[in-house]
This record gives structure tokens, sequence and C-alpha cells, in this order.
């Protein structure tokens, strides 16, 4: 957030709101998990198929499942933070540091 200030900055000049600022950072750090559950879930699909443990491969998909939904909500919940910083940055503030 702190090196997209001028960026920020230009959106809300040009009359994004607070909630649309907190929504595009929320959604490209949950864009960042996605491509990398999607990474390690083709790396742990091997696991089954190559006979490495002694689970079945329902259990290990279950176990991505689940672990994907809790990566999800740690995400979601560290992003507030910078998405809330966002809605903060002033508009003629940002453009003139920039």
């Amino acid at each position: 957030v702190t090196r997209r200030r001028g960026e920020i900055g230009l959106r809300r000049a040009l009359g994004a709101t607070a909630a649309d600022i907190r929504w595009q950072v929320l959604l490209e750090v949950l864009l960042l998990a996605t491509v990398a559950i999607l990474l390690g879930s083709a790396l742990a699909a091997q696991v089954p198929v190559l006979d490495l443990v002694a689970v079945p491969g329902r259990i290990v998909a279950l176990g991505g499942l689940i672990a994907a939904g809790g990566i999800y909500l740690v995400v979601a919940l560290a992003g507030l933070y910078p998405s809330w910083l966002a809605t903060r940055i002033e508009p003629a503030l940002a453009l003139h540091e920039d």
C-alpha cells in the first residue's frame, strides 16, 4: 500500500470510494493467495498418485480443502489492515508526493 500511494491517490481523485479501494486491496491479496493455493494443490495432488503415504485420496482432498479455507481466512484477516490504510490516503497529498 505504501508503494502504491500515487495509484491509490489517483483512483480516489477520480472518484473511487473508500469501499472501492478497500475491496481492491482485499481482492488483490486473495488473488495472490489463490495462485499460491493452486500451485500448492497441484503439488499436493501428487501424494495419493505416487503412494507416498498410506492415506486415502479423499482424506488428502478434504485436508486440502480445509487448509485452503484456513489460508483464505488468514489472508483475508491479514489484508484488512492494509486495506484500511489504503482508504486513509488523501488524494491530493498522495499525488503531490508522487
